[in-house]
Parts: structure tokens; sequence; C-alpha cells
């Protein structure tokens, strides 16, 4: 229960603040944290990390200047953050629906569905230490239904390993 509580959680928080289900979030994320610079690059030409905004904003602080913050991205990134957004939004309203589900013919596809979001979702979205904590939860779950699918968290965790070492070490 605690993971529905966890993903159920989410989905309220996203549904009922102002940035998330525009776009906002994912936009501002893209083009201001360093651990999407991979993606972002894709989709901005002249995206620099040295001219990252937060970095701009957080000198200006030091000084004590209040400075507007212009976000240089483009209409392709909108797009992709749209469509993080609502992936994102669509697979944690799934995974909690299915957590709700007890019935032993449905067990196989509920933990299918959990590693597939964990697998697509962590490859776009580089903060593995959560898509980890989420395999632990899915193995722990696996465990409580009796059924050997919990290997798979365990691949699971290696694949969220190997997107590390790929894109956040050989690419950049």
């Amino acid at each position: 229960m605690l993971l529905f509580f966890t993903m159920f959680g989410a989905v309220i928080q996203k549904t009922i603040s102002d940035s998330y289900l525009s776009g906002d979030f994912f936009y501002y994320v893209f083009l201001t944290d360093p651990r999407f610079e991979f993606w972002t690059r894709l989709f901005v030409s002249d995206y620099s990390p040295s001219v990252n905004p937060i970095i701009a904003l957080k000198q200006a602080a030091e000084a004590g200047v209040l400075l507007p913050i212009q976000l240089n991205g483009t209409a392709e990134l909108r797009a992709f953050t749209n469509f993080v957004t609502w992936f994102n939004y669509v697979d944690q309203i799934l995974i909690s629906l299915l957590l709700l589900v007890w019935h032993k013919k449905l067990v196989g596809p509920k933990h299918c569905v959990f590693l597939l979001v964990i697998a697509v979702t962590y490859f776009f979205a580089p903060v593995y230490g959560f898509g980890w904590l989420l395999c632990i939860f899915g193995l722990a779950i696996a465990l409580q239904d009796r059924t050997s699918i919990w290997r798979l968290y365990i691949h699971c965790m290696l694949l969220i390993a190997l997107y590390d070492l790929l894109i956040g070490t050989v690419i950049f």
C-alpha cells in the first residue's frame, strides 16, 4: 500500500499543480537541470550549461539583484516535454490503479506494466536513485505476490545502471 499511496499522492499533486499538466515543469527542468542536458541538447542547438539561467540567477542573488529568467527553448523541446509530462502523469495513474488489483490473473500484467514504465521513464529521466527505489518496491510486491517475476526487477535495476553508464558517462 505504501507504493500505492506514493503514486496516488504524486497524481494528486500533479493534478492540482498550476505548472505540471501544462508542461511548464519539465520544460523548466530540461532547460535548467544538468541531469537532463543530454536530452535538451537534442532539441536546443545552442544549449550550453555555461549559460544555464540557474547559474546566472544564483550569481545575481548573491549580489542582491533580482533578475528575470529567460528560458530559451524550442517548440520541439516544448513538444517533447509535454509528451514526457503526460507520459509520466498517465503512467502514475495506471500504476496506482494496478496496485489496487489483487486478482491472481492480473498479477503478471501488473508487474509487466510497472517494469515497462520504470524501464522507459528512467531512460529519459536520469533520476536513477528513484528508479532503483521503485524497483525495490516492485521486488517486494512481487515477492509478496509469490511470483517469480521478481527477477525482472533485478534486471531492471541493472538496466537503470546501464542507462547511467551510457547516458551519464559515455555520451557526455
